[in-house]
């Protein structure tokens, strides 16, 4: 099977090669001579930068560890904190699965909280508003023409949503 690979995919590889490594206990990453990197944090995981063949390249330390873990089976699966915490890349905190397992590994009030932020950008009706009009109207097409909604179905599913059908 082919897989196109990511720049940051291809630069941990190399990385890998080129002989950096990230300790056991997952807190220190050293480069090939053994001295130990410079950390940082990008958006929220630990990090050192490479220069590459391709360029400076972040290294998440996570994804370090879980290819000295696991190889190659990292590009087609993504690696996850066991026990939810970003911060701890540990050899026995670090594993690989799907989207579906690395989101499951989140406490489910962080998922719950992701999952209501998320879905604040697909909301472009106020369904109190649509409801209310609509109850007093019975129309699907006034109540559309109203507030701009272009199909039936999603006015079905608002209404439905508020318990109005």
């Amino acid at each position: 099977m082919f897989v196109i690979m990511s720049k940051k995919t291809r630069g941990l590889i190399e990385a890998h090669k080129k002989g950096y490594r990230v300790t056991k206990c997952g807190t220190k990453a050293t480069n090939p001579i053994g001295k130990q990197m410079s950390l940082y944090l990008t958006k929220r995981y630990k990090s050192f930068s490479f220069r590459s063949s391709e360029g400076v390249v972040n290294i998440e330390l996570h994804r370090l560890q879980g290819y000295q873990k696991f190889g190659d089976k990292i590009k087609h699966l993504f690696v996850r904190h066991l026990n939810g915490n970003e911060m701890d890349n540990s050899w026995d905190n670090i594993g690989i699965g799907t989207h579906s397992d690395n989101m499951m590994d989140m406490p489910k009030e962080v998922r719950v909280a992701k999952a209501k932020h998320a879905s604040s950008f697909l909301k472009k009706y106020n369904h109190e508003d649509v409801t209310e009009f609509y109850k007093s109207v019975k129309s699907y097409k006034k109540t559309m023409e109203k507030f701009g909604i272009k199909s039936k179905s999603t006015i079905h599913s608002i209404l439905k949503q508020q318990d109005v059908l």
